[in-house]
């Protein structure tokens, strides 16, 4: 069978079941188009990285299922082992010390500053001193929120819920500066046009597979799936 058919397969399956004491629990936060969670039952639908999910458990033999999380909670949920695995970065202080990562990243997002036209262009942080700037709530930016927080800084901080929430914020002039993963920010920009907005990039951000440390036999596990990642066709 076509691994891609068996991933689909195996992700399609792992949706509709419950599980058992062996399954390890793969978690995701709703994030277009790559994870798609339902927002009242926070059930994993589907999305670009879900199928890839179910390619890399199959390839390593290892039986999963997967549940959707509100953001924090997934990941505090991969420091206390209520989560095995996600796609995740590795500078994230709600995990600090207490997961595993994988040799190579599964994908690469960019990182940018959006802004609209009528607004200073910011280059980086420090240009965004004295300024508002709005952030997805739970989101730790490869690490990069703990700079953004930091008092010396002198930057107002507003936490929102989605890409859509903070684009719309944007563009009513409630914040001057608005960062998000353009992969992310895409879909609702598909949907409805921003005239006038600009971005700049600030990085470009690996992503992971980050096992918790809490997992049973977890370097083992690890090992299964850096070893099934490696034998999978790229994209």
């Amino acid at each position: 069978m076509h691994r891609r058919r068996l991933g689909s397969l195996l992700f399609a399956a792992a949706l509709g079941t419950s599980a058992s004491a062996a399954d390890l629990v793969f978690g995701a936060f709703d994030f277009a188009p790559y994870f798609n969670v339902d927002q009242e039952s926070f059930e994993l639908t589907g999305g670009l990285w879900a199928e890839h999910v179910g390619q890399i458990f199959a390839e390593a033999g290892l039986p999963y299922v997967s549940k959707g999380y509100p953001t924090r909670r997934l990941f505090k949920n991969i420091a206390s082992g209520e989560t095995n695995l996600i796609f995740g970065t590795r500078n994230n202080p709600e995990y600090a010390g207490k997961a595993l990562f994988s040799k190579e990243p599964v994908e690469l997002l960019n990182l940018n500053l959006y802004y609209l036209d009528t607004t200073a262009p910011a280059d980086g942080v420090e240009a965004l001193s004295g300024k508002s700037l709005l952030v997805i709530r739970g989101y730790s930016y490869d690490g990069l929120i703990n700079s953004l927080r930091d008092p010396a800084n002198h930057i107002a901080i507003q936490e929102i819920a989605s890409d859509e929430g903070g684009l719309n914020m944007l563009a009513s002039g409630r914040a001057n500066y608005f960062l998000d993963y353009a992969e992310g920010v895409a879909p609702s920009l598909a949907a409805h046009p921003m005239p006038g907005l600009e971005h700049h990039m600030i990085a470009k951000v690996p992503i992971y597979m980050v096992l918790s440390k809490a997992t049973p036999d977890a370097e083992e596990v690890m090992r299964r799936l850096d070893e099934a990642y490696s034998r999978l066709p790229r994209k």
